[in-house]
């Protein structure tokens, strides 16, 4: 009865479960399934997910969610929700609303795992202002939380108007213009999602899967049975094949041996072990702790937990608990990982594990030692390497615990040449009472060769030594040959550390070159009683293209000399180096020549590149005022630089920045400077100032410019449309604006081409200045003196009339040139200048010829009687002088055919006559006519009028 109870208690559960089904949630299905007749897959397609049996998701009371619908694309890749394929139902209502126009309207379905492509556009054009209304479409998706409208004036360029939550409603458009929303999804996003068989129980069940088409059809090959394995978190791609499943069971089934989420699972019946015990651990070949181990003390006990055999055959994790008594465990035993021997040794994976390294005691001594967690008192003191010694190729990890030495001996903690440690958030805690003897790690050894011994060079590549602390000890870390891709981070050296001729991290391989170490974010105390650092950082020798930065040097003592030190003339080259030292009576970087390092530090290098010995010299350097100097040697001085960025640098060229291909954007700058002055600049804000000076020395330049343009340099295949030597933007910020201004008086421009100037409306007059602007009607040079109008510059030609039709004479007075000139274009003082040419092409007749002002003759040339058709040319200046006139340099020049050419009688002038050419008389025509019988007649040849000076 219990055992039917029991299932009855199970039935209700599950009829629990299934009214409180949530929505599924599980693994990913992608790609595309592509069919063998055609190669491509199903578009548009329905897939139905359902399973053999019912199922519960592991470790819930969930039903698993049955069928399950999922659809493909328009190239038939597999998502969650089905692209709309019908256009939209719109509806007008005339009213506020949107104006008339022609409008395309889309919709798409979403939820939380992605959006749909659009669905065709539905295109309604409206006479009068008004709504658009949207019907639901019939049978939103069932997995649909989203229905989101897009509106827009023309194709493809529809905006979302409105995102609506399930359930839906018919929509209308509430606003008098569209909004700016997103634009059209270009894919459909949605995910295919679903829980997997391997989440589920019973074991073993699988899905039924169906694939039809558009139109319904099942798919030829379905359905299959499928069987998706990954977890919540998989995901399957079809792409590559379908997963099917055969649905073979085997009883009794076998218990899942990591059931997801930790599923409990259980056995009804008896269960035979076949011998073997039930062990209530984790399940690991190697994962002990080391007390259970045999040992004279707790490192003897650690090396028989390596030597165990569920540790050697593989290696593991050695868990070393706190001293139940207090304090620290004391070990006399030396730490030398197991490794196979021989010349070039391999050894297994160790992983030791501490509770946490209890804090160090700021150097206070070993009266204060490391307080709580795993600490581990190191007093062996006969080796020839280290306490902890490690030779073998492997790995060996090494995890928050408080390494300790109160012996007097001085052997260096750590000592590893093949292998590579990882070691995170321990303690390095020497002997205080005996002053600085030990280093902590010792990083390869002196030879190059491998011996299997403490002498072979470093080969374990791939070291982290990350988050540690460092007191009473002498060098955190020394690197020697072949001390190569070492991560050196985040460590803290406390202020009782210290090394009087040296550095507390050492670079000093004797035998090789070491490169690619990252030396990073670590703070260094320099100062204290036992008794100081010399250097932060030292590379003694050898040491080429490692990244040194972010180091911090703080708390100087009397024989601290730099927080990095690169050895002058050792092999040293080519290193990154960035310092962040708050002292600012402490050099950041000191010694070797062709250095690159940074420092941003008051007195100190922040582009650093150093000359010899001790003298340190800096591209870049911050003084105490945070102002920026180039390139000053220990004195101050200037010396040159020669920079190149983006490109080489050229020996004649002190700062050469030619960026190539790094640059982006439509418009792109190689310089620009936008300095920001402060309230302190009421002198002047410039963003460049230049100039060039010489050496004092004899020897002459020929041409000394602050700035010059050189003709840029055209790449095969581009088109530069406009190419400008200096452009100004229009200036409009400041009370008075100038393109270019000079300051000296008597410095011209001088200007090897032509001098264009685009033709605009006239500028406001200057006081005290001469204003010049081309007119865009006149075509014509306009100045402004001191303030005053603007007026006409230099003689400009108005009209031009030439080789006209003959005119045949009447007897009476005819026209045979006129201009017009327009109001306002002779100011008060300037004058018109009148050229004309014509000929007496038919007749002998005397001709009589006169000039012309607004129908008033003002000249008259008198009668010629021609024999030889004779050509006659002349010119009239008029001075525009208001309300009356002067004429001057008039003349008739008479040639015959014969080619002589003689002066003809001088005209006359009319008396109390006007020619009002200023602005208040309005336009002017000018004219020459001609008075003959029919006989004769006139060709008009040439005819110009000309605005003098």
């Amino acid at each position: 009865m219990a055992r039917i109870r029991g299932f009855r208690i199970l039935l209700l559960g599950s009829m629990f479960g299934l009214l409180c089904q949530t929505p599924a949630h599980g693994g990913t299905v992608t790609g595309q399934i592509q069919m063998t007749t055609s190669g491509r897959g199903v578009s548009n397609g329905t897939l139905t997910f359902t399973l053999t049996q019912a199922a519960v998701v592991s470790g819930s009371a969930s039903i698993a969610t049955s069928p399950v619908n999922c659809f493909t694309d328009a190239v038939g890749k597999v998502v969650g929700l089905p692209n709309p394929l019908s256009a939209p139902a719109v509806s007008t209502s005339p009213g506020a609303g949107l104006p008339a126009g022609t409008y395309l309207v889309r919709y798409t379905w979403a939820n939380s795992s992605g959006e749909t492509v659009a669905s065709p556009p539905t295109v309604i054009t409206t006479t009068s202002a008004g709504s658009l209304g949207l019907q639901v479409p019939a049978n939103p998706p069932a997995n649909a939380t989203q229905w989101k409208i897009y509106i827009g004036t023309s194709t493809l360029a529809e905006t979302l108007q409105s995102t609506q939550n399930a359930p839906f409603s018919n929509y209308a458009t509430q606003l008098t213009s569209l909004l700016g929303g997103s634009a059209l999804p270009i894919a459909n996003n949605s995910a295919c999602s679903l829980r997997f068989n391997d989440e589920l129980q019973p074991s073993f069940t699988g899905y039924t899967v169906t694939l039809t088409t558009g139109s319904g059809a099942t798919v030829p090959g379905f359905p299959q049975k499928w069987y998706l394995a990954g977890g919540a978190l998989g995901t399957v791609d079809v792409s590559s094949g379908t997963p099917l499943y055969q649905g073979a069971v085997v009883y009794p089934q076998a218990i899942v041996t990591t059931p997801p989420a930790n599923a409990m699972q259980s056995i009804s019946g008896p269960l035979n072990m076949n011998g073997f015990a039930i062990i209530n651990a984790s399940i690991s070949a190697c994962d002990v702790d080391a007390t259970s181990f045999s040992g004279s003390d707790i490192v003897a006990q650690i090396i028989t937990a390596m030597n165990s055999a569920a540790c050697a055959l593989n290696g593991g994790r050695i868990r070393i608990p706190p001293n139940p008594l207090g304090g620290c465990w004391v070990a006399t035993t030396q730490l030398l990982i197991p490794n196979s021997g021989g010349t070039t040794p391999t050894q297994k994976t160790f992983i030791l594990q501490g509770s946490g390294a209890g804090g160090l005691s700021e150097g206070h001594g070993p009266s204060t030692p490391p307080n709580g967690g795993t600490c581990i008192d190191m007093r062996f003191n006969a080796g020839t390497c280290g306490k902890i010694c490690t030779f073998g190729q492997g790995k060996l990890v090494v995890l928050d615990i408080a390494w300790r030495d109160a012996g007097t001996d001085g052997t260096p903690f750590v000592y590893t040449t093949n292998t590579g440690i990882q070691f995170y958030r321990n303690q390095f805690y020497g002997n205080c009472a005996i002053g600085t003897l030990q280093d902590a790690f010792i990083l390869g050894g002196n030879l190059t060769t491998n011996t299997g011994t403490a002498t072979d060079p470093y080969q374990g590549y791939d070291s982290n030594i990350d988050s540690n602390t460092f007191d009473c000890v002498r060098r955190a870390a020394l690197f020697q040959t072949f001390a190569n891709a070492i991560h050196f981070t985040n460590n803290h050296i406390f202020i009782a550390s210290g090394n009087a001729s040296g550095g507390a991290i050492e670079l000093n391989p004797p035998a090789s070159v070491i490169n690619g170490n990252f030396i990073t974010n670590n703070l260094i105390e320099l100062g204290g009683s036992n008794p100081g650092y010399k250097y932060g950082i030292n590379l003694v020798q050898n040491s080429q293209y490692n990244t040194i930065t972010g180091n911090a040097c703080y708390d100087k003592s009397a024989a601290s000399l730099a927080c990095v030190n690169v050895a002058s003339g050792a092999g040293n080259f080519g290193n990154t180096i960035v310092v962040a030292n708050p002292d600012s009576t402490l050099p950041s970087i000191t010694g070797q020549t062709s250095e690159v390092g940074l420092g941003a530090v008051n007195n100190a290098c922040a582009v650093h590149s150093i000359t010899t010995g001790n003298a340190a010299r800096c591209l870049l350097q911050f003084d105490s005022s945070n102002f920026t100097k180039l390139d000053p040697d220990s004195s101050g001085a200037w010396l040159p630089a020669i920079t190149g960025i983006g490109f080489a640098p050229i020996a004649n060229v002190g700062l050469l920045v030619r960026p190539n291909t790094i640059l982006t954007g439509i418009s792109q700058n190689g310089i620009e400077s936008a300095p920001v002055c402060s309230s302190a600049a009421t002198g002047e804000c410039n963003a460049v100032v230049a100039r060039a000076d010489t050496q004092a020395a004899s020897f002459t330049v020929p041409s000394s410019n602050a700035f010059r343009v050189l003709d840029g340099i055209k790449g095969s295949g581009s088109t530069i449309t406009k190419h400008v030597g200096l452009e100004i933007d229009n200036l409009t910020v400041g009370a008075t604006n100038y393109a270019i201004e000079t300051q000296g008086a008597t410095n011209p421009i001088k200007l090897a081409g032509p001098l264009q100037l685009v033709e605009t409306t006239a500028p406001s007059a200057v006081s005290g200045s001469e204003v010049c602007y081309a007119e865009s009607t006149s075509h014509a040079l306009f100045c402004s003196f001191n303030g005053g109008a603007f007026a006409r510059v230099g003689p400009t030609l108005l009209n031009q009339q030439n080789n006209l039709t003959p005119v045949v004479g009447n007897s009476a007075d005819q026209v045979f040139f006129t201009y017009t000139v327009p109001a306002g274009t002779v100011p008060s003082g300037k004058s018109v200048r009148v050229t004309f040419t014509w000929k007496h092409s038919t007749g002998t007749a005397a001709i009589t010829y006169k000039f012309f002002c607004g129908g008033t003759v003002i000249s008259n040339y008198g009668s010629f009687t021609d024999a030889n058709s004779s050509r006659y040319s002349g010119q009239i200046t008029i001075v525009n002088l208001g309300t009356t006139i002067s004429k001057s340099d008039q003349f008739i020049t008479r040639t015959d055919n014969t080619g002589a050419a003689t002066l003809a009688s001088g005209p006359t002038y009319a008396t109390g006559l006007v020619c009002d050419l200023s602005s208040g008389g309005g336009g002017k025509a000018l004219a020459v006519l001609f008075n003959v019988a029919n006989t004769d007649q006139v060709t008009p040849e040439m005819f110009n009028v000309e605005l003098a000076p």
